[in-house]
């Protein structure tokens, strides 16, 4: 397990130096299905089909979660302190998480008919959402700074500066991996525990409580998050259905370490359209918002 948990992180931390340079698309990276590629990675091919229907839920819960934690913060921000605001925060929608991503419809799914229906929704329910968040907040400007192109010299910095990310996210993939060896864990349960929200519950409460922004700052990297948000989710979901939905049918030849390196290729290809995806998203939001 051991391999794979550094495997994986090696991999996070790739995405993390990637994403980097676009601080803009912070808000539509909050539930970037990096846990969730790796779960259908290391998953074997019956378990995928099972894996995705409770999976599907999980960007949808992750996501309203985070939007919620960041609403209440930068409402009571001034208020209360900071510290004791994020830290009550963070129990609050652990908790939340915990009472509803192990209910039994979520463990259940959703229906394989379903699913396109349910990805066609979860779209336009959040362009519709974005649209008004655009309309309630300000508009956020990024200085010249935040509009840095990709950099060598800046990997070590982006690296120290997403500590916090990388250990929580080795940590979640860690938790998977643990809980999942079992064979008498449930599908349905691999799924839910593929979208362990350890790194966007994470990131928020260190932005609220463990960085050194003023309350000017932290509420510009929320309102800057809150404003495309809602259209994180769907990333992910389109992730899930499309990748789960080609792991499934495709067929296995040549030898077990040949047919690795093809699926992980494969996950290389779908991570490349989710960056793509958000690009788009983000630049049409600048253009048109």
């Amino acid at each position: 397990m051991l391999w794979r948990v550094a495997a994986g992180t090696a991999v996070y931390i790739c995405l993390v130096v990637l994403a980097a340079p676009f601080p803009h698309t912070a808000g539509l990276m909050l539930t970037f299905p990096a846990l969730n590629g790796l779960a259908f990675f290391f998953a074997q091919q019956p378990s995928i089909g099972p894996m995705a229907r409770s999976m599907l839920w999980l960007p949808v819960i992750n996501g309203s979660l985070c939007a919620a934690f960041m609403i209440v913060f930068l409402r009571l921000l001034g208020d209360v302190n900071a510290t004791v605001l994020a830290g009550s925060l963070a129990v609050a929608v652990v908790a939340a998480w915990i009472f509803i991503a192990f209910r039994p419809q979520v463990i259940a799914g959703i229906p394989e008919r379903r699913q396109l229906p349910y990805a066609i929704v979860c779209t336009f329910a959040g362009v519709l959402l974005v649209a008004l968040a655009h309309a309630v907040l300000p508009e956020v400007h990024f200085g010249a700074a935040d509009k840095s192109m990709f950099s060598w010299q800046s990997i070590d910095r982006t690296i120290l500066s997403s500590k916090v990310k990388i250990v929580l996210f080795a940590l979640a993939l860690a938790v998977f991996l643990a809980a999942t060896t079992d064979r008498r864990v449930p599908d349905g349960v691999r799924g839910v525990l593929a979208g362990l929200p350890l790194v966007p519950f994470g990131a928020l409460f260190s932005v609220a409580a463990l960085s050194d922004l003023d309350a000017t700052e932290q509420r510009r990297v929320f309102e800057n998050m809150l404003q495309s948000v809602a259209l994180s989710p769907a990333v992910a979901i389109w992730f899930i259905y499309g990748f789960s939905r080609y792991l499934k049918s495709r067929v296995i030849v040549g030898s077990p370490k040949l047919d690795g390196l093809n699926r992980f290729a494969s996950l290389i290809a779908a991570w490349a359209l989710c960056g793509v995806m958000i690009a788009s998203i983000s630049y049409a939001l600048i253009a048109i918002l």
